[in-house]
């Protein structure tokens, strides 16, 4: 099936659903607030017996957005001879971004793990014969796995590692520390997720095109986007994702989340969906007529090779009443 058909398809799909199932981190949060996140790594690279490996990372989050506070790892050896430690690599991010996911597919168990943080950017790389001034480099903490992993690639010289003795790229180690504070303050956003969710799945007041809602009710503009195991295989509607929805030619701040369709109740097969929504508590929406106009975008392909495309649905024209 096509890209844009089937996204087309799986956006009439998501007002059909009549089960529902949990979900994860929601885009709103009170404002001025933020978590914060330390993660560190510590022990024997898993890949590579003879080697110790230290990976950190500092973010802060509001569910809606996050930041790299600052990330590094090391892979150090200890040498048999002198018993003194040998810095095998070091690499120091200097920019990058940090995105929390909240799934991760596991080949081996074929089981998706929660809880993952990815921290990608532009970063110095010291090895022991050479430095990269702007190397690119990856993070993972797979807190449901509980496993850490770090590699970099130079895009000048197409050098990558750490490398290892079984041929792996990256350094792989156990997580040693994990510590979220203000995490309690967002209790109130499951709360609000749960409502979104219940509604989605059951409710009636989803604003859909050619109808007419109560200015009296709470009122929901609600879409989403997917992908399947395949489209992620095949490097096709990758992230990042974007939605943009113009209310009366007025862009809404959309709030978002993720659920996995683990039993494939959208289209059949197990797929990863992230919702878009924004809630009109009563007697905030305005009376009258409104339109509401829809553009989403992907990424097809990777790194250099990758490109965007970009999507626009029909305007919707609906109506809001006392009745």
């Amino acid at each position: 099936m096509k890209v844009k058909s089937k996204v087309i398809m799986a956006m009439l799909l998501l007002f059909l659903v009549s089960t529902i199932a949990s979900a994860t981190s929601v885009n709103t949060v009170k404002s001025g607030e933020a978590v914060k996140v330390h993660m560190n790594a510590e022990g024997p690279d898993l890949w590579d017996s003879q080697a110790r490996v230290l990976i950190n990372a500092h973010v802060e989050h509001d569910y809606g957005s996050s930041w790299l506070g600052k990330a590094d790892f090391k892979k150090i050896y200890l040498d048999p001879i002198t018993n003194e430690e040998v810095m095998i690599s070091h690499g120091k991010l200097k920019e990058g971004e940090a995105f929390y996911l909240e799934w991760w597919w596991d080949p081996n168990s074929e089981q998706y793990w929660q809880y993952v943080w990815i921290m990608v950017g532009i970063g110095v790389v010291k090895t022991q014969t050479a430095t990269y001034p702007e190397a690119e480099i990856t993070i993972i903490f797979t807190l449901g796995g509980n496993w850490a992993w770090a590699g970099y690639t130079d895009g000048d010289t197409g050098d990558l590692g750490p490398n290892n003795p079984l041929g792996e790229w990256g350094t792989l180690t156990v997580i040693s520390t994990y510590e979220e504070i203000g995490a309690d303050q967002f209790d109130f956003i499951k709360q609000e997720q749960e409502t979104v969710l219940n509604e989605w799945f059951n409710g009636d007041n989803i604003i859909r095109p050619n109808r007419e809602y109560n200015v009296a009710e709470t009122n929901y503009v609600l879409m989403g986007m997917i992908q399947t195991d395949q489209e992620k295989k095949d490097k096709i509607f990758n992230l990042p994702w974007s939605m943009t929805i113009l209310l009366d030619g007025w862009e809404i701040e959309l709030s978002s989340f993720w659920w996995y369709d683990k039993g494939g109740v959208l289209i059949g097969e197990p797929t990863m969906v992230l919702i878009f929504y924004q809630i009109y508590d009563p007697w905030t929406l305005g009376w009258g007529p409104h339109t509401l106009d829809h553009e989403f975008s992907w990424y097809n392909g990777v790194g250099a090779n990758a490109w965007q495309e970009i999507m626009q649905l029909p305007q919707w024209e609906f109506l809001v009443s006392w009745w």
